[in-house]
């Protein structure tokens, strides 16, 4: 699911916000942004499985995450947060 919801492409393939296209991510303002290293356990939103799913739904806002609420099904959005809070 991480390749198919290319998740890879601006959180690279591990996760450590090395993807091919974060270093042309920028935030509504036009400022430079990294995708988060999600390596780390410190996320945006909260730690927790849940506020994970919750930024994969509904992306954040001002930044280049985008909400894949329709785009991926819920039951995958619940894999991919748990697979990030594997990394």
């Amino acid at each position: 699911m991480w390749k198919e919801a290319k998740c890879w492409e601006c959180h690279g393939d591990s996760g450590k916000g090395d993807g091919e296209k974060a270093a042309d991510l920028k935030d509504d303002f036009d400022f430079p942004i990294p995708p988060a290293n999600l390596t780390t356990g410190q996320f945006k939103s909260g730690p927790s499985v849940k506020d994970i799913f919750r930024t994969m739904s509904t992306g954040l806002s001002g930044t280049p995450m985008p909400s894949f609420s329709d785009s991926v099904s819920e039951e995958d959005r619940w894999a991919l947060s748990y697979y990030v809070l594997s990394l």
